[in-house]
């Protein structure tokens, strides 16, 4: 699978800047969604964050299969940690802004 410690670090560390930078697109991706008027870029916004975030959570997928964990156990983590992003990071993010105003 990998070849040396040296190289499982650098993929460990991929995975943590891939949740990171996940982690601020996703808290980015609250401020359209509350300041922007209802309308037809509202769901282009959405729909390109949700696409960008599930790509995030592929590449997170491929680094945890790369370090020798099985497919359906590389799967089921990078969906939780989407599912933590998405749903969690993002419905704090837009309860933090709806009660700032």
């Amino acid at each position: 699978m990998f070849a040396s410690p040296l190289i499982r670090k650098l993929i460990v560390a991929q995975i943590r800047s891939t949740v990171f930078v996940m982690g601020v697109a996703t808290a980015i991706w609250c401020l359209p969604s509350f300041f922007l008027p209802n309308g037809w870029w509202h769901g282009v916004i959405n729909i390109g964050m949700f696409l960008v975030t599930a790509l995030w959570g592929i590449s997170i997928k491929n680094h945890l299969q790369s370090l020798g964990n099985p497919g359906w156990l590389a799967w089921g983590m990078s969906l939780l940690i989407w599912l933590v992003m998405v749903l969690v990071v993002r419905s704090i993010g837009l309860a933090v802004l709806d009660a700032m105003t």
